[in-house]
């Protein structure tokens, strides 16, 4: 994979060749900006970020997808890349745009009510659509993280995200909140509700912290505050790792147990530790 940072040769040649002078490479005049501009094509001084970009898409992990896309700066800083044929669409969290190309346009629908923002997730999802050609559109998540992608084919399995995950997904793919109950979703750490993901496209979600990818064949412990994701036919239940002085004093507290056939993504960080790490360094005002 091709990362966003990666330093390009500042040798005088290219290709064992002289580079232009300055006057070859001199900028375009403003009417063939705006042509550009019209068009949605990138201008041309960016040609060394297009390489990178061209050769980041290739170097993509291939299988069923929906959208050409690459995941640059995983894991710690994570942005997705999307091309956007003409006439696709693609929705996203409010905020998660980084930049788009000019021939895209941008909608704002209010979505899910009241369980939607018991998700922690925005009220507001944006829709990012090519109108008059294919055009190229960047995403990144709130906290330092990674992003994975994960295809659904429509045959009717569902993909599961702890509430805050969820990114972006395909016009063809609808993201609804599903109740938990109140015992897991009190203890599990992911909430009362998690994002339940169906129908047929690329859906894209985010963490804190890279994301492992675990295929569960019977069993499996994770961490309450590690989950990310789940595939739809794994149930789970939330209980105690040991015994009640473990579970007030061995920092791991509360677990939740897969069972069945599928998989399950867990994040390598988790806030609430992170929250307490940072607590004592905030800002006291002192009493005068």
């Amino acid at each position: 994979m091709i990362d966003s940072n990666t330093d390009l040769p500042h040798e005088d040649t290219q290709g064992g060749q002289p580079m232009p002078d300055e006057g070859q490479n001199a900028a375009p005049d403003a009417a063939a900006q705006d042509s550009l501009q019209d068009s949605g094509a990138r201008p041309a001084h960016d040609a060394s970020t297009a390489a990178l970009d061209q050769a980041a898409f290739r170097a993509a992990p291939q299988g069923p997808r929906e959208f050409q896309h690459s995941i640059q700066g995983s894991p710690d800083f994570a942005r997705l890349t999307v091309r956007l044929p003409k006439g696709g669409m693609i929705r996203a969290e409010a905020s998660a745009m980084i930049s788009m190309d000019t021939n895209i346009s941008m909608k704002t629908k209010f979505k899910g009510g009241l369980k939607r923002f018991l998700t922690s997730e925005s009220l507001f999802l944006n829709e990012f659509k090519a109108d008059q050609a294919g055009g190229q559109i960047e995403f990144a998540n709130g906290l330092p993280g990674d992003i994975f992608h994960y295809h659904l084919d429509g045959s009717g399995k569902a993909l599961f995200l702890q509430s805050g995950a969820y990114l972006a997904a395909g016009a063809n793919v609808e993201a609804n909140t599903k109740f938990q109950g109140l015992v897991k979703g009190f203890f599990s750490g992911a909430g009362l509700f998690l994002i339940k993901c169906e129908g047929k496209g690329d859906v894209y979600f985010n963490s804190y912290g890279s994301i492992i990818e675990i295929d569960v064949k019977d069993r499996l412990v994770v961490d309450n505050n590690h989950i990310v994701a789940f595939t739809d036919g794994l149930t789970y239940d939330v209980r105690k790792v040991a015994g009640y002085k473990s579970l007030f004093l061995s920092g791991e507290g509360l677990v939740t147990m897969f069972s069945g056939q599928g998989k399950v993504w867990v994040q390598t960080r988790k806030f609430p530790a992170f929250a307490r790490w940072v607590f004592p360094f905030r800002p006291v005002k002192s009493k005068s």
